[in-house]
């Protein structure tokens, strides 16, 4: 039926209804918006963003220097413990100069530093030790591929040369670990979080991911992450910890929830450095290895489904450009969180009682004999 025998009348004497129009409204051309209100693109884009890794790298380096001359110059020399809280506490300083000075008075709303969701709260704790496991596991598995090559390819005094440049030297933290558990992981484990993540996460990541896209910005920030720990074994389970960090923030819309996850898992990491070397490998049972991946996929597959959003009358909030951060206060927008799928939160509640199950019969054989 066309526009015409739409508005006819029922009869032919009658005339139309007057609030019906019998000509149809031209439409106006669509006008392109001035560029004084397009969005600003918040910083860094990637070259800055690598600057400021690099200072972030360049700075740590200086602050060593400078704490081994001054306990040369006081004759005082620090414990393994005491050392490795002072590296963290400047690495954390670094991080909130860095972020300061670019974001200023809009820190906390750019950093999305506000409360989180308890089911997300929940759901970041469930995810600790099967995202702990695969990203081990991941390290694991290219620290084998990588011996392979080396042998295949060098000689076999060579190899062993180049494996042991290329791992990570754990003998500090372990020291650290063994000298003062509970200073190591109260101090080292929440610090390094709130330094790592507020650098990674609340800054770069803001800059990279509303330029790039949320894939495309994640990638970046989590080689840039990965980067950032230097050693070639661990940089691919650190870029799977970037991607899951990123998903937390992105779903839960809030900071304090990567930066929880980052403080739990290395703690985690840090006390496994208590164990001897064979109970730690038995705590990596098949059904461990098995399911951490799979568990580790459905939680954040049950966050990301279960994202905080902000919403306004017409629809979803956004600035022009996928972010996490906090609306103006003259935005009238709403928190709202998207309802938990019982099929979904019963799948990755299954896989958890599963894994923690065969975890906790495990340290029970283990340390309550």
């Amino acid at each position: 039926m066309n526009d015409t025998t739409d508005f006819l009348p029922p009869y032919p004497d009658e005339p139309p209804p007057d609030d019906i129009p019998t000509v149809l409204p031209v439409a106006e051309p669509r006008q392109e918006l001035p560029p004084d209100v397009l969005p600003v693109i918040p910083r860094p884009g990637l070259g800055m963003a690598v600057v400021w890794l690099v200072v972030f790298m360049v700075a740590q380096v200086f602050m060593g220097i400078a704490i081994h001359i001054i306990q040369d110059a006081v004759g005082q020399r620090l414990s393994i413990a005491g050392w490795i809280v002072l590296a963290v506490t400047c690495n954390l300083l670094i991080s909130l100069v860095i972020v300061g000075s670019q974001l200023g008075n809009e820190s906390r709303s750019a950093l999305a530093l506000r409360g989180f969701r308890p089911l997300h709260l929940g759901i970041v704790l469930a995810l600790v030790v099967p995202l702990a496991a695969t990203t081990l596991m991941t390290a694991g598995a290219v620290g084998i591929a990588l011996k392979l090559l080396l042998e295949a390819w060098l000689p076999p005094e060579s190899a062993k040369k180049a494996m042991e440049f290329m791992m990570p030297d754990e003998k500090m933290v372990v020291g650290a670990v063994r000298e003062s558990l509970w200073l190591t992981i109260a101090f080292v484990g929440p610090l390094t979080g709130l330094a790592e993540e507020t650098l990674f996460r609340g800054f770069l990541s803001r800059g990279l991911v509303a330029r790039y896209g949320l894939v495309l910005g994640t990638c970046i920030t989590s080689a840039l992450f990965a980067a950032a720990h230097l050693h070639p074994i661990q940089i691919c389970g650190v870029f799977v910890l970037g991607v899951a960090f990123q998903l937390i923030l992105w779903s839960a819309r809030s900071l304090w929830l990567p930066i929880l996850a980052h403080a739990l898992h290395n703690s985690l990491v840090m006390s496994l450095a208590l164990l001897p070397q064979a109970q730690a490998e038995s705590l990596f049972s098949p059904v461990l290895i098995l399911l951490s991946p799979p568990a580790m996929l459905a939680l954040l597959w049950l966050l990301y489904i279960t994202r905080t959003e902000w919403r306004m009358p017409n629809g979803l909030w956004s600035p022009g450009y996928p972010t996490a951060e906090i609306p103006p206060k003259e935005v009238p927008a709403m928190l709202w969180h998207r309802p938990a799928p019982g099929a979904a939160v019963a799948f990755a509640a299954l896989l958890c009682l599963a894994l923690y199950g065969d975890l906790a019969f495990r340290l029970f054989a283990q340390f309550g004999k």
